[in-house]
């Protein structure tokens, strides 16, 4: 095989030779600059879903719960905790002023500094039932409880952090939990204004003796026809109640 021919001058002369051996492979240089970034690319398609992650803390089924207070019992239902028992307080019957709610006052009351005698001009006195004999409803396991304290107990239900009392009804919406049913309760008409609540159709009365003790009372709540809806409200029929939770 013949070689390569090279040419070359020098003035008017020319030459020829044969190439050379190839020399030997040199370094390797710099990289050049990174160029302009390219277009993007159309999406992938959706990868497989992960594995589910662990409950938040904000979502746990121990946070939160309701407080609510049992009128009428000594003892919670099973399925709520009872934070303390205690007699139902209230103001005087006769009393145009004072607090207008109830409270249920714990056995076993801590004081701080006391002055004795009556200053301030506000008091409380314990509650009574007043039923009517001939027409007690309550299945009281004492018998009837006209005339005699009204005890409660204060609940905590853990896992339920809403309550509400309905009036008229004995049974919760859908998806609630009844914590108890009764009786709706209030003042005497023509006595001091008080709240309505919800007495339990079955009271714990045997706590004071059965004797009017002019202090604070309740009365079964009846309905007065006329613009209540009736017939489905009857006209002096008493009222009833449930407590419930969610």
């Amino acid at each position: 095989m013949w070689a390569e021919r090279r040419y070359w001058s020098e003035g008017s002369n020319w030459y020829t030779g044969d190439v050379g051996p190839v020399g030997q492979k040199g370094q390797k240089g710099e990289d050049g600059r990174t160029g302009p970034m390219g277009l993007t690319g159309d999406r992938g398609p959706v990868g497989p879903a992960g594995k589910k992650g662990d409950r938040g803390p904000g979502s746990s089924p121990e946070v939160g719960g309701s407080v609510y207070t049992r009128w009428g019992k000594t003892v919670c239902p099973r399925h709520s905790d009872t934070l303390y028992t205690g007699v139902m307080g209230g103001s005087h019957f006769s009393h145009s002023g004072s607090g207008g709610n109830h409270l249920c006052l714990p056995h076993n009351p801590q004081w701080n500094d006391t002055c004795a005698g009556f200053q301030s001009n506000s008091y409380i006195y314990g509650t009574e039932f007043r039923v009517n004999p001939a027409n007690n409803l309550f299945g009281s396991t004492v018998g009837n409880p006209h005339n005699r304290d009204v005890q409660c107990a204060v609940c905590y239900s853990p896992n339920r952090p809403s309550h509400v009392m309905i009036p008229a009804r004995l049974q919760c919406p859908y998806g609630w939990t009844v914590e108890y049913m009764g009786f709706l309760m209030s003042a005497h008409h023509e006595h001091q204004k008080s709240e309505y609540l919800c007495m339990d159709q079955q009271p714990d009365s045997t706590f004071g003796p059965a004797a009017n003790m002019y202090g604070n009372r309740l009365y079964q709540v009846e309905a007065v026809c006329g613009s209540l809806p009736c017939p489905k409200y009857r006209h002096g029929y008493e009222l009833t109640c449930v407590v419930c939770t969610k």
